[in-house]
């Protein structure tokens, strides 16, 4: 596929740039193709820095760069946590800090039993300071902990501006190491990896940042769209703007709709049918299933759509999810979120990783070793690691809970790629996930036979042909003094994912987190004025 005229001048762009990108405009394709153009003309030792919010997405990324054989060269493909650790904090830490009485775990403050009151009372904290703020006292307490071999997750960030600001080493090598910096998906930046982009652009990288404001749901874990709107804004124009706005995946009448839900002012494009359909269901959850059932398989006949797993059921939470899950009759599969999904240590990370290439019969095992240990240097660790995954993948592939017995082998491979990341919590979460059921299948990616359903947070970059988009009741979505941008952000990504037809569906009842019957209140996102005409309020026959 050839690239449009407004994704080519991006791709041969030479300069640092900001890139807002609409959904479905194609920006991990352009994205793709620039780091493709970028690393033919790079030595070998030398490569990028391409940072993505989430393993899957850095994979993603990372599969469509190389894909053809590219040599990857000397970069870097990941999440900014583990930028931070395996790039700055494990190298060149002990050239700040000192070295370790022991070797380096990382720990989450909140999580860890044996974390004293009082350490985590600091961490929260120096997460209120800010790494500009700090003193002295301050830094002397992060360093004593480092010697005795504890790094809390939240002060990654932190540990990391002020090991680059104050270690020169570090500075020369990712300035010999690295020729660009590229973050997707910009508006769930924290302040600490804002700032390490500005710091890296500073020393001399090309820096790229890509992203869209209206697509930011992680407020809650202090992400924040306003970095990328700096960014923006910038008057010198060190950063060159461009715009990513057409989509090229869903629907006109998909598209008019989520534009005219940001903007009631919207300019929109000319439709000859509408495909967003409001269904009001009398009755609760349990009725939509039923609903869903009776008519699916006449909504997959009208949009000429074979597969059942490019059918997306959405929804804010467990609640709904769970219901749907027990009582939908259509052959489906419910990616639950697991004890590993609400943990990002680096342990935990990675375990979610192998299980995800466990269970995938089109994963390579290859790209997952190669992604954390060099091969070529490393060679007996690549052989020992890659036997692990093939006696674990070989034994699962018929029986998937067969998994349950692995932990020591999972632990072990943990070990051979991040020997420094290991930590008690991580194995923890991870004994949790292999004894339950249903955390285990969550890993196992749906067949084409199976419709899917998760929380619209677990769909953000998936598409789907047609999308049932549920929980839109008034105090559920956008919930009740809950952030009504976040919320308004949320449903966007929701309504986003559609690519052939969009069911917005509520209830005149409902079912709360403690199991009571409360009544269904249209949500407020359905009650907009100007978005009446975008939508149909019965199903086509």
């Amino acid at each position: 596929m050839l690239p449009t005229k407004e994704q080519s001048v991006i791709i041969e762009e030479t300069n640092s740039c900001v890139v807002i990108a609409k959904p479905g405009s194609g920006k991990t394709f352009t994205l793709s193709k620039k780091i493709k153009k970028i690393l033919p003309d790079l030595p070998d030792f030398k490569g990028v820095i391409a940072i993505s919010y989430t393993n899957k997405a850095s994979d993603e990324l990372k599969h469509r760069s190389l894909d053809g054989g590219l040599d990857k060269k000397g970069s870097f493909f990941g999440t900014i946590d583990k930028f931070f650790v395996s790039e700055i904090i494990l190298p060149f830490g002990k050239y700040v800090f000192g070295n370790s009485k022991s070797s380096v775990e990382i720990f989450n403050s909140r999580l860890e039993q044996f974390v004293q009151l009082q350490d985590d009372k600091r961490v929260t904290s120096l997460l209120e300071i800010g790494y500009s703020r700090l003193e002295t006292k301050h830094i002397e307490w992060i360093k004593n902990k480092y010697h005795s071999g504890i790094i809390f997750l939240e002060l990654i960030g932190i540990m990391s501006m002020y090991i680059f600001d104050n270690s020169i080493a570090c500075k020369n090598y990712l300035k010999a190491r690295y020729s660009h910096i590229i973050i997707d998906e910009y508006q769930d930046s924290g302040k600490e990896q804002h700032e390490m982009f500005l710091r890296l652009k500073q020393l001399g990288l090309c820096a790229i940042a890509v992203g869209d404001g209206d697509q930011s749901i992680f407020g809650f874990a202090k992400k924040d769209s306003r970095y990328l709107l700096e960014l923006a804004q910038i008057k010198d124009r060190s950063l060159k703007l461009f715009s990513l706005n057409k989509n090229h995946r869903s629907h006109s009448s998909i598209i008019n709709y989520s534009n005219a839900f940001l903007n009631s002012g919207a300019i929109l494009l000319p439709e000859e049918e509408i495909r967003v359909f409001e269904k009001r269901i009398i009755g609760n959850q349990f009725d939509i299933a039923k609903w869903i059932d009776s008519n699916i398989s006449k909504i997959l006949n009208t949009y000429g759509v074979n597969n059942e797993n490019q059918v997306g059921i959405l929804v804010r939470g467990d609640t709904t999810g769970k219901i749907l899950n027990n009582n939908l009759l259509t052959n489906h599969k419910y990616f639950q979120n697991t004890p590993l999904d609400n943990d990002s240590n680096i342990w935990s990370q990675l375990f979610k990783e192998v299980l995800n290439v466990v269970f995938d019969k089109n994963s390579i095992k290859y790209e997952l070793v190669e992604k954390y240990i060099d091969i070529n240097s490393e060679p007996s660790d690549a052989k020992n690691a890659l036997q692990i995954l093939n006696k674990i993948k070989n034994d699962v592939s018929s029986t998937p809970l067969n998994i349950q017995y692995y932990e020591k082998e999972l632990i072990e491979l943990a070990t051979i790629l991040i020997p420094n990341g290991e930590n008690g919590k991580s194995i923890e979460l991870l004994n949790m996930v292999l004894s339950n059921y249903e955390y285990i299948i969550s890993y196992i990616p749906a067949k084409s036979s199976e419709v899917q359903i998760m929380s619209i947070h677990k769909s953000k970059g998936l598409e789907f042909d047609i999308v049932f988009h549920l929980d839109l009741y008034q105090y559920i979505l956008p919930a009740y003094k809950g952030d009504i941008i976040q919320d308004s952000n949320l449903h966007y990504v929701g309504i986003t994912r559609a690519k052939k037809a969009l069911f917005l569906i509520w209830s005149t009842e409902r079912f709360n987190g403690s199991g009571d019957r409360k009544r269904g209140i249209k949500s407020d996102f359905l009650v907009k004025e100007n978005l009446l005409q975008h939508r149909k309020v019965v199903v086509p026959h």
